[in-house]
C-alpha cells in the first residue's frame, strides 16, 4: 500500500513541528502561508 501526501499536507505537518519544537516564528510562519496560499487557490 503506497502512502500519498500532498505537498501542502507535508507543509502543514512541518509548520506544527517547528512552532513545536522552537516556538511560533518566521520559518514555521513561512510554511503556514504556503499552505494557505495553496488552500486557497484549490477552494
Amino acid at each position: 500500500m503506497d502512502i500519498v501526501y500532498r505537498y501542502a499536507d507535508v507543509e502543514l505537518l512541518y509548520a506544527k513541528v517547528l512552532n513545536e519544537l522552537n516556538g511560533p516564528t518566521a520559518e514555521a510562519y513561512s510554511f503556514l502561508n504556503d499552505f494557505r496560499t495553496v488552500i486557497i487557490n484549490v477552494f
